[in-house]
């Protein structure tokens, strides 16, 4: 008996001070969100030629994209995060200097902030499978950014495409 209750003190001890270890060694933090208002002399300010595109007419089993070129041309670093979609048919990536970010969509919310500095631009590349969710004829499809430019918060944008 003694020996039992040993084991079960000594795995509860272990069980203990290995959760401890982990809060202590688990520095990952939710990167900070620099905010702005529209009377700073100093923000981020996006800047993009389109926010929406007709893919035109594809075949349901094929996957079609579309890269939107997002720049910043303010003078503050323009950070963009929450990256997500109205359809599990549809995400998106950010890449930046030939570095992309893992897909996200509407269950796969990004917790990545990817900062675009001052003078430069990245891609947002956005994803759509209609194989995913087979839905016919003329279709809709959003991919939902949050920004920290204080004339525009939320960036949508938005793709049609005639599944076949």
């Amino acid at each position: 008996m003694k020996l039992v209750i040993s084991f079960l003190l000594g795995m509860t001890l272990l069980l203990i001070l290995g959760l401890f270890a982990l809060s202590f060694f688990d520095k990952s933090e939710t990167p900070q969100i620099s905010t702005y208002s529209k009377t700073d002399d100093l923000k981020p300010k996006l800047e993009i030629a389109d926010t929406y595109y007709d893919l035109g007419t594809i075949n349901v089993k094929n996957v079609a994209t579309k890269d939107f070129v997002v720049k910043n041309s303010g003078q503050k670093p323009l950070q963009l995060s929450n990256v997500n979609s109205n359809c599990g048919c549809t995400s998106a990536k950010i890449i930046s200097e030939g570095v992309e970010t893992k897909e996200s969509g509407m269950h796969r919310i990004s917790p990545v902030v990817t900062e675009v500095a001052p003078g430069t631009e990245v891609t947002v590349r956005v994803i759509y499978r209609p194989f995913t969710m087979p839905v016919y004829g003329v279709v809709t499809r959003e991919v939902y950014l949050d920004t920290n430019d204080p004339n525009l918060s939320k960036l949508i944008l938005r793709i049609k495409a005639n599944v076949k």
